[in-house]
């Protein structure tokens, strides 16, 4: 379980397979839990332009078209409408990706198959090709 808080608080539920990969990592490098979770070289969180630098650059390495595309803010809305296509119940999808504003939130209901709702229990949460193993 992964507490997010703030603004756009949650409880996200991990899979077996992540939870498994994660201890693996934890056990060979120690974490301190206080720490941000993505940090610069002295320890310093990152903020949303050196999180989206960073993305472009691995964007970038893996020969996508257009890097510079490729935000923080692109992958939310990404998965926020992968979640919406299968169909999610959107107090649950805000459950799940955080707070929307009213234009993305209208926009993820046009993605929505018409008279086909589901609850977070019922949909996919994993994009299938970040599966383990």
């Amino acid at each position: 379980l992964v507490e997010v808080p703030g603004a756009s608080a949650r409880r996200l539920h991990l899979t077996e397979s992540l939870q498994g990969e994660l201890a693996r990592k934890a056990d060979a490098i120690p974490v301190d839990p206080e720490a941000p979770l993505l940090a610069d070289g002295a320890g310093n969180p990152l903020d949303e332009a050196a999180i989206d630098e960073q993305l472009a650059f691995a964007a970038h390495d893996a020969a996508i078209r257009h890097p510079e595309e490729v935000t923080g803010r692109a992958l939310h809305f990404t998965y926020a409408a992968f979640l919406a296509r299968q169909g999610i119940r959107m107090s649950d999808l805000s459950a799940k990706v955080g707070r929307l504003s009213g234009a993305i939130g209208a926009e993820l209901m046009r993605l929505a198959p018409p008279g086909k709702v589901r609850s977070a229990d019922d949909v996919d949460l994993v994009y299938p090709s970040f599966r383990f193993g």
